[in-house]
């Protein structure tokens, strides 16, 4: 009878630590995806350090958390667009597996000479491009003088180059779902973004416990009730 116990406590107890890890994992392997204009990919975890505005509909890989930002890779499985290594809001942004290739290859192209500056004040160039030549994209920003700028890569540089030097351009939608206009979506307060993964874990947790319930009332409960019933007829019996 000792042995049947002890039996249930293990399958009780088992479901804990696989679902854990189950939930930890499937975490670490997630996506994010930018589901709304206005999403800024950041240098450090500070609003002040935003370096361009992530295109809508594309992903970033999450490789971690500091206070209210994920920490995360940027776009760039070729040369067209290295990847970066950045931060992001964490409300800004929602857990979403890519359908296919996550990465951001999009290029623009010079319609004039250019300048490629360091950063937004446009104050150091850092080389001329010629006309005609195709640059890496990330995002759309703005100087300090409020002019739409892009951050690009160019020649192994990253940097920006002012929207008249461009073609015009539209950047495309990434992959399915294509949506016919923005999604309304309900962002998560940070508070309920970290405890997604908790309410997963609840959930499998409870399933887990139900199962092991099923399980030790046929190894336990039941067999238990069939003795009593046979003892109870032996001594009718008698």
């Amino acid at each position: 009878m000792k042995l049947k116990w002890l039996l249930a406590l293990i399958i009780l107890i088992l479901p804990f630590f696989t679902v854990k890890n189950v939930v930890a994992n499937a975490e670490e392997a997630s996506y994010l995806r930018v589901v709304k204009e206005g999403v800024y990919f950041y240098e450090t975890p500070n609003k002040e350090s935003s370096l361009f505005e992530l295109p809508y509909s594309y992903y970033l890989k999450k490789i971690g958390i500091v206070g209210d930002y994920y920490r995360v890779e940027c776009f760039g499985s070729g040369t067209l667009s290295p990847m970066l290594d950045g931060y992001v809001l964490i409300s800004e942004v929602e857990f979403s597996d890519p359908v296919t290739d996550p990465f951001l290859n999009f290029t623009v192209t010079t319609c004039d000479s250019a300048v490629l500056y360091a950063d937004k004040t446009l104050q150091q160039p850092e080389v001329l491009i010629f006309k005609n030549r195709t640059l890496g994209y990330y995002g759309k920003a703005y100087s300090t003088n409020n002019e739409i700028i892009y951050m690009v890569t160019y020649n192994h540089k990253i940097g920006y180059v002012k929207e008249e030097a461009l073609v015009p351009f539209n950047v495309p939608l990434h992959d399915l779902p294509v949506f016919d206009k923005l999604p309304e979506v309900n962002f998560p307060t940070e508070q309920t973004t970290l405890s997604k993964g908790d309410n997963v874990l609840k959930i499998l947790v409870i399933v887990a416990l139900i199962a092991s319930a099923i399980i030790i009332i046929g190894l336990i409960v039941l067999p238990d009730k069939k003795e009593k019933r046979l003892l109870k007829n032996e001594r009718l019996d008698d």
